[in-house]
């Protein structure tokens, strides 16, 4: 049983799918499998149109397991596989390289050159090479469908705690922690800085966060921004963990983003932010309290 797709972020939609692929092949003593490719077409087909993806590969590996998917097939995306027909991408991948007995897939799903097959296409073909197509319908909150599309634009927007409705968990970046400034030391808060990398990055402002260090799960809070006040023009991601004084330089950390508490602001002076920064310590504990 073989749930096909992009699967960026790995949403509540995606769950979906996932979740009934690996109850047909249960069901029917087989195997369950999620086909995905690698890098995502839209990078192949349309780079200049392609968005900054909510997880990177590794992620969307693990959390696709979490799922009760049995295997994951990482198709590299070429032009060989982006030139295939909708007849020859299934003969070729599905059913010869795959043995598929059971296609799940989104209602949006397309495929083949130009992106002409769909979920009709399929469904015509697995009468020609003895499969069946199981159409999971969109998800729906409220009154949309939950997509990918619909996350990022969260994201972007700095509303962090619908797009955690729609992903069913928080949403993360990670990296390595680098040498900053040295201004939180200063001012009594020391932070991790990170460089994101490829994923999309939230909007500007302090949020509530959890942090990933060494397997261990802290709470936090995180400023995404350019740092006005000291006049920076660059965009900085720092972390403040509760209650931890390592030095992390060189090690990757994941900060989980659970509510946006402000917008940045630029202070009148570094006691200004220095208060402001303590009653959004405050915020973000009474925040983490309540999960």
């Amino acid at each position: 049983a073989a749930a096909i797709g992009n699967f960026d972020g790995v949403h509540i939609g995606h769950q979906s799918v996932f979740n009934q692929a690996a109850r047909l092949a249960r069901e029917k003593n087989g195997s369950s499998i999620a086909l995905t490719f690698d890098p995502h077409p839209i990078k192949l087909l349309d780079p200049e149109k392609s968005p900054r993806f909510l997880t990177k590969l590794s992620t969307k590996a693990k959390r696709i397991g979490e799922c009760g998917i049995d295997l994951l097939v990482i198709e590299p995306f070429t032009w060989k596989i982006a030139d295939l027909t909708a007849e020859a991408f299934v003969e070729t991948i599905l059913v010869h390289k795959l043995k598929t007995r059971i296609i799940i897939v989104g209602s949006g799903f397309s495929f083949g050159q130009g992106r002409k097959g769909n979920v009709q296409t399929l469904q015509k073909l697995g009468k020609k090479f003895g499969f069946s197509v199981e159409m999971i319908k969109p998800i729906q909150f409220g009154g949309k469908p939950v997509s990918s599309t619909r996350i990022r634009k969260l994201v972007e927007e700095g509303d962090l705690e619908n797009a955690n409705k729609f992903l069913g968990k928080n949403y993360c970046i990670s990296g390595v922690v680098v040498k900053g400034k040295q201004r939180g030391n200063k001012i009594g808060f020391p932070t991790a800085n990170i460089e994101n990398g490829d994923l999309l990055t939230p909007a500007t402002g302090v949020y509530a966060c959890n942090v990933q260090v060494e397997g261990e799960t802290l709470n936090g809070v995180v400023n995404i921004g350019n740092n006005p006040t000291f006049n920076r023009n660059e965009l900085i991601i720092e972390a403040h963990i509760f209650d931890f004084n390592k030095q992390l330089y060189g090690q990757e950390i994941e900060i989980g983003f659970v509510r946006r508490i402000r917008s940045e602001k630029e202070f009148p002076s570094t006691n200004a932010l220095t208060s402001q920064i303590q009653k959004d310590i405050q915020t973000a504990k009474s925040i983490l309290t309540e999960i």
